[in-house]
């Protein structure tokens, strides 16, 4: 359902995703005196709003028993519901040349062919579509006054940077989830999935800052530079101190791995240069600083500074950035040590 085209980008609320995001959100609400189960859906809202109220009255969640299972059991990481929810049409089908080795044997618990039958069985009784659409004009009220994406937006200095366009940009939006994740189906639609947050006690959702078209640039870069790390990802040394520094001074549980930690550092740093021309910041966040960050301003300055220099991301990549990088963590090992004899 498309609620606004800014140039390639198109702003939306994904009926397959919104059906997957409500089973989520109404598995919670009804469990809210759970605390494991509250954890485990941190990613998931549960606004005090018509539209889940109304929710609740499509779906009796508590009915759902074995559809229940998969929403508490199958994901490993909260990203895959939305990257699951790519592998269905409209009708909420099976699309089988979406089907993907990495997705298919991703449940922890049951199969896809199992949850697919068990959601399209609900999807079609509830006619959930149907139901998506009557809150239209309440999205495209979100969208203006509280998502506040700018309205001349353009994403063709990322897409001729990176050097390989993709078949369509996607900005989906939510009022069932919080953060962001990324997606790209086989047919290379990209996503960008961003929650948008309701403040209980405000009574109101949380308007959008800069970080809105920042968090853009970010999901997207990552479906460029994820590759290229995994392509080059041992021409990096000194990881574990890397590693280590990082989680001392407060990097999340979601990002303590090596490799993870690379795709945030450039992905983060070339959003933030992407955004500059909308935002004039390069500054990163104390927040983000004390979260294990620690070299990301540095990283961000040099990159911006040279990025210029190549005509294509991965150049810069492969014969600049990855030896910046290295004598950067090099130096800083180098400093720790001589701190620790003093």
């Amino acid at each position: 359902m498309i609620l606004q085209k800014l140039g390639n980008l198109n702003v939306m609320v994904n009926i397959q995703m919104e059906f997957i995001f409500a089973l989520h959100s109404l598995y919670k609400k009804a469990n809210l005196n759970n605390a494991e189960i509250v954890a485990d859906f941190d990613w998931i809202e549960t606004p005090n709003i018509k539209y889940l109220n109304d929710l609740e009255k499509l779906i009796d969640i508590n009915k759902e028993e074995e559809l229940s299972n998969y929403l508490k059991y199958a994901w490993e990481t909260c990203d895959l519901p939305s990257k699951i929810a790519l592998l269905f049409d409209e009708n909420f089908n099976l699309v089988q040349d979406k089907i993907t080795p990495t997705l298919k044997n991703s449940f922890s618990y049951g199969t896809l062919e199992e949850f697919a039958y068990l959601a399209k069985k609900l999807f079609r009784q509830v006619d959930f579509s149907s139901f998506v659409l009557k809150y239209k004009d309440f999205y495209k009220e979100l969208l203006e006054n509280d998502v506040k994406l700018f309205p001349n937006i353009n994403i063709e200095k990322m897409i001729d940077y990176f050097g390989k366009k993709k078949n369509s940009y996607n900005y989906v939006i939510s009022v069932l989830i919080n953060g962001g994740f990324s997606a790209q189906d086989n047919y290379d639609n990209l996503y960008c999935i961003r929650g948008v947050e309701y403040n209980e006690e405000k009574k109101k959702f949380i308007s959008f800052d800069d970080w809105t078209i920042e968090s853009m640039f970010h999901e997207y870069s990552h479906n460029y530079i994820n590759s290229l790390v995994d392509k080059n990802y041992n021409k990096f040394e000194n990881l574990n101190f890397f590693l280590n520094q990082a989680s001392e001074k407060g990097l999340p549980e979601c990002y303590n791995n090596s490799r993870v930690l690379l795709y945030e550092y450039f992905v983060r740093a070339m959003a933030r240069i992407f955004s500059y021309d909308y935002t004039n910041n390069l500054e990163i966040s104390d927040f983000i600083k004390s979260h294990g960050f620690i070299h990301l301003q540095k990283l961000t300055k040099y990159m911006f500074d040279h990025y210029l220099e190549y005509q294509h991301f991965e150049d810069f990549f492969e014969h600049d950035l990855i030896d910046y990088f290295n004598e950067l963590i090099k130096n800083d090992l180098e400093e720790n040590y001589k701190m620790k004899k003093m």
